[in-house]
């Protein structure tokens, strides 16, 4: 028993490694960004893009294993300090956290309908409905 669950353990680690995420926009925003924007774009940091036309990002919800990749890679930040990061800006009225789904799916369908949408999914769920600007 104990070696079946060390072998799930390592299948979970391996698959939770070979993900691939990917920041979206919508084809049609042809506004260039780094991932320092990225990060300042999902902190509230930054409202709009270099043309002065409004962001949206939109964040998966709760500990969903990509998003944990995303806030590690991009915002340099855990689920509970992103938490604790959102409730100090919301108390202080500097800002609201991104809107928040609960599928890569419904994400890519937001940044595909949305020219100010910024977003994130896995690589192997891009088609040419989201153009991506960034890996992690």
């Amino acid at each position: 028993m104990f070696k079946f669950i060390l072998c799930l353990i390592i299948s979970f680690s391996f698959i939770h490694s070979s993900w691939a995420g990917v920041v979206i926009i919508n084809p049609k925003n042809i506004n260039p960004l780094d991932q320092i924007s990225i990060s300042k774009m999902f902190l509230g940091k930054t409202k709009t893009f270099a043309n002065g036309s409004k962001c949206f990002p939109v964040d998966l919800k709760g500990k969903n294993p990509l998003a944990i990749a995303f806030r590690d890679a991009l915002l340099k930040k855990s689920h509970s300090q992103l938490k604790a990061y959102w409730s100090k800006r919301i108390f202080t009225g500097k800002g609201k956290p991104p809107l928040q789904l609960i599928s890569s799916e419904e994400v890519k369908q937001y940044v595909a309908q949305n020219i100010g949408a910024i977003g994130y999914i896995d690589e192997s769920e891009v088609d040419q409905s989201v153009k991506v600007i960034s890996t992690f």
